[in-house]
């Protein structure tokens, strides 16, 4: 099956179409399309007479061939970058808290590159594009609540230093590791069990909506043209807008509120 991972189904319609003889194409000149939204029923509406048949009109856009190269060489330098960092950071890493949760942070963001680097492997089969589209909500999630320990952390430093200092960095870093892992997977799992239960989870390209229904077509069909959740809906808002909001909303406060600290 030839690749279409660089193919966006942007639009489907019916349209009314005739066979022009001088021009030798289908052609739409003095014809309407209408379409009933309820019925699905489409009637063409025109000034002239001949034989005219409705057609599944299909728009696309093509990622443009550089894009693609120039986002996974990126990728790839972002990916030996954090390794890199990763590395060095657990070479100094002392008996504090502070460097595991830096580490903590890198790792999350090295899984969220890995991830969306194999999109247009997966991408062409159902089962894959769904796993991956779970493993990049979590990555994505896990990704944001280590910036919040990384903030809770520098807030608790800097505001409360004495209790700060009495606690014990392995205890305090295993809470840090509930919240960097834990509860995005705790958000991830049920919204998916749910979205996937009533098909909400993630949006199934048009041309499958509308021809799945013939099997020998919808076999060759990929389901889904991205892998990730349809845009739009309450578990999108929810388990991903929602979460990332309320953690650059914290930060911004403790940003302020450390930044009052040090200068006063």
């Amino acid at each position: 099956m030839k690749n279409t991972s660089n193919l966006r189904i942007t639009k489907l319609q019916h349209v009314c179409r005739f066979i022009d003889a001088a021009l030798r194409k289908y052609s739409g000149l003095g014809c309407t399309t209408i379409t009933n939204d309820v019925t699905g029923d489409v009637t063409c509406v025109c000034n002239h007479l001949t034989v005219f048949s409705v057609l599944m009109a299909m728009e696309t856009v093509t990622l443009p061939h550089g894009v693609k190269i120039t986002s996974y060489t990126t990728e790839i330098a972002s990916i030996v970058a954090l390794i890199i960092t990763i590395a060095i950071l657990h070479h100094f890493k002392g008996e504090n808290d502070r460097v595991p949760v830096q580490i903590n942070l890198s790792v999350a963001l090295l899984l969220l590159y890995e991830v969306n680097i194999s999109h247009d492997l997966v991408v062409l089969h159902e089962t894959s594009c769904m796993v991956f589209t779970l493993a990049n909500h979590c990555c994505l999630l896990s990704l944001g609540f280590w910036f919040l320990v990384e903030g809770i952390r520098l807030l608790m430093a800097t505001s409360f230093p004495y209790s700060f200092r009495s606690q014990e960095p392995d205890k305090r870093l295993k809470i840090f590791i509930v919240v960097g892992w834990i509860v995005p997977a705790l958000i991830v799992m049920p919204s998916a069990g749910v979205g996937f239960h009533y098909d909400i989870y993630m949006k199934p390209q048009p041309f499958y909506e509308q021809c799945h229904c013939h099997s020998n077509q919808s076999s060759s069909i990929p389901k889904y043209d991205r892998c990730w959740l349809d845009p739009g809906t309450p578990i999108f808002y929810s388990t991903v807008v929602a979460p990332l909001a309320l953690v650059l909303f914290v930060n911004l406060i403790i940003i302020v509120k450390t930044t009052h600290v040090i200068f006063n």
